[in-house]
């Protein structure tokens, strides 16, 4: 499987080692028939990953290695020599959990040949099937599963198939993938009309407001928060999980990293508090739930 990954994305043998870390992950959450749900059946079996963590596995996660994806930059990854790039075309190689972290482990690629690795919480857009590695011109998977070149000849009237004849597979040469209008896959049936295919909506531009608010919460990068618990009930003591805001989400959210290497995600109005202090939220909490211990002082952390 690594060597087929390998030959498909056609990576630097340095990308080997992300590589057999991609097909591990894949054959963990594949059913095994050394694990079957009914030994006297013939059944595939249970996945290694649902025995090991009793849960689905997260097949969201996985992405092609190799192809191409897009990832938002915070301040952590901001390039001192680009500090206005806020977005960086990369290869996807595997999932982070391998390096004690959360998110995806990508390689941001560029044109002078330098690049650098990349760990972010999230993927912002991905192709599956473009390979930009790749040398030479065929960069995209067909739905045939063959590698095509983008044609670049015009598609005038003169090079349509004529009506009735079997139409033919082309690349519009005009699609990019940066572009708004790269398509889920980037092989086109030409059509028997004159009619092009259709294009998806451009995608709508953040509000003023979603702006402002993005830029008031990256100010937060760093803060650290506190979530409290209340050991044995209101009566109890108070203790806390510590945590800093590792980066913002395209959604407008604050991405918390715990000592733990646990993270989620918090809104402004949870932020704002789990940002005090945690014997300030433990009296918040015992005023919400009402009662006579409202007035009462909370024993001090541990």
């Amino acid at each position: 499987m690594e060597r087929a990954m390998m030959y498909t994305a056609e990576v630097p043998d340095l990308a080997s080692a992300y590589c057999l870390l991609q097909a591990v992950d894949i054959l963990n959450m594949l059913p095994s028939t050394a694990n079957p749900a009914d030994p006297d059946s013939n059944v595939t079996g249970f996945s290694p990953y649902l025995l090991y963590y009793n849960s689905a596995p997260p097949l969201e996660q996985l992405y092609a290695f190799g192809s191409f994806c897009t990832v938002h930059l915070d301040a952590d990854h901001l390039d001192p020599l680009r500090p206005n790039v806020r977005a960086a075309s990369c290869i996807y190689l595997c999932r982070a959990h391998h390096c004690h972290s959360q998110g995806h482990i990508v390689w941001e690629y560029r044109d002078n040949g330098k690049g650098r690795k990349l760990i972010v919480p999230e993927i912002s857009s991905h192709i599956w099937n473009y390979f930009p590695m790749r040398t030479g011109p065929e960069k995209h998977l067909s739905n045939s599963l063959t590698f095509v070149a983008p044609d670049f000849a015009s598609h005038s009237e003169d090079s349509r198939p004529p009506f009735g004849v079997c139409p033919k597979l082309y690349i519009d040469n005009t699609t990019d993938p940066m572009c708004p209008h790269f398509p889920d896959s980037q092989v086109i049936l030409a059509a028997q009309s004159d009619a092009s295919p259709s294009l998806p909506p451009l995608p709508q531009q953040p509000s003023k407001y979603k702006t402002r608010q993005f830029d008031r919460m990256s100010k937060n990068l760093g803060a650290k928060v506190r979530r409290t618990f209340l050991i044995n009930g209101t009566s109890g003591p108070v203790d806390f999980y510590e945590g800093i805001v590792r980066s913002i989400t395209p959604s407008n959210k604050y991405d918390i990293m715990y000592d733990d290497n646990d993270s989620e995600e918090m809104s402004e109005r949870e932020f704002a508090y789990y940002s005090m202090p945690p014997k300030a939220q433990a009296h918040a909490h015992i005023a919400h739930l009402g009662g006579d211990y409202c007035a009462k002082e909370c024993t001090s952390c541990n």
